[in-house]
């Protein structure tokens, strides 16, 4: 099973849920190709080709929405994230048209039951993500570096110019003696 995420989901935890999708079902996750993104709307959903190996998982953006009822003013938060249960039974029937089913030949995706996973209505975990350093902050750090290097590098230059200047005046006073 190859499963590529485009998402915030976690891809250990997705992995996970589509193997145990497969094994309950009977099938074969060897050549699977999995792929995870984003849906346009805050519902899981996903799509399949017939006979083939390819599924595509659609999964909600996660947003946090705060509602103020204005005449009650009272403050409702309102969070959209993919559930499991459900995740699993968008998967389950998407494995379904790669068997060769068609919407006719089985049951809608909300009512298949997967009460064999244990975390029912659990949210999939969000990966960490790392916020990205500012470019312009990373390449002015880099050339103050640098400059700073050619610098040093000047001096030192500079430094022994004036050393081996003396040296030949040293030396030419020597050989203006000899002669």
């Amino acid at each position: 099973m190859k499963v590529k995420n485009e998402t915030n989901y976690n891809t250990r935890y997705l992995r996970r849920l589509f193997l145990a999708c497969e094994k309950h079902e009977g099938t074969n996750p060897k050549y699977r190709h999995i792929r995870v993104i984003y849906s346009r709307s805050y519902r899981v959903g996903g799509y399949a080709w017939y006979n083939s190996s390819s599924v595509v998982m659609k999964l909600p953006r996660y947003k946090v929405e705060s509602l103020i009822n204005y005449h009650t003013k009272e403050k409702t938060t309102s969070i959209t994230v993919a559930s499991a249960h459900r995740v699993a039974q968008v998967y389950i029937h998407e494995v379904g048209h790669n068997l060769g089913l068609h919407h006719r030949d089985m049951q809608s995706s909300c009512i298949i039951d997967v009460s064999w996973w244990p975390n029912e209505d659990i949210p999939i975990r969000q990966m960490i993500v790392k916020s990205k350093p500012n470019i312009i902050e990373v390449r002015a750090a880099k050339a103050q570096k640098k400059l700073d290097e050619w610098l040093k590098k000047s001096k030192r230059a500079k430094t022994l110019v004036k050393k081996y200047a003396a040296k030949v005046k040293y030396y030419e006073k020597k050989r203006a003696a000899s002669k």
